[in-house]
């Protein structure tokens, strides 16, 4: 299997967009362009050769939508074979997992780590502030109450109570 050694940039309306297993969510596109529109396509396309001048969409529905929803003229891509686009597709729509509750504030802490501020974060992620400044919290328990988190046995609601238990003088509780 060969991929282009760099994203390249090509046209969004040169991509063609065929049947996904995964129904399309709105909610997730908008989010997708809400974060595109401040960040820019982190994550490029995947697609494949079609007919001349075209290509077909492996990976990466939903950020097409959003681009194609932000009248986006050009995306990075990344360009596959031929011969792998099965496996890509299907490994795509099946290994996704979502991620825990800790790995989210991990995502956040890196966020804010970069400069944004929990609005800027939650506007990316289209999340509510509270939500965003919840996982940020996270980051704050003991590396042990942390990986207890990860595994579910402690539930993500317990986490700001068990922040205000122990800095029962913090005004942000």
């Amino acid at each position: 299997m060969t991929t282009t050694a760099m994203p390249t940039r090509v046209a969004l309306s040169a991509i063609d967009v065929g049947d996904n297993v995964r129904e399309l969510d709105e909610a997730h596109v908008d989010a997708l362009a809400r974060s595109i529109a401040l960040r820019g396509l982190i994550s490029p396309l995947t697609v494949r050769p079609g007919k001349p001048g075209r290509f077909v969409l492996v990976a990466g529905r939903h950020r097409y939508t959003a681009c194609a929803k932000l009248d986006l003229e050009e995306v990075e891509v990344v360009v596959r074979d031929v011969e792998s686009t099965s496996a890509d597709t299907a490994a795509e729509n099946i290994v996704r997992k979502q991620l825990s509750p800790l790995g989210e504030a991990r995502a956040v802490g890196a966020m804010l780590d970069e400069g944004l501020t929990l609005d800027g974060a939650a506007e990316a992620l289209g999340w509510t502030r509270a939500l965003v400044r919840e996982r940020a919290k996270i980051l704050e328990l003991p590396e042990p109450v942390q990986r207890v988190l990860d595994t579910g046995e402690l539930p993500v609601r317990a986490v700001g109570t068990r922040c205000c238990a122990s800095r029962p003088s913090r005004p942000s509780c």
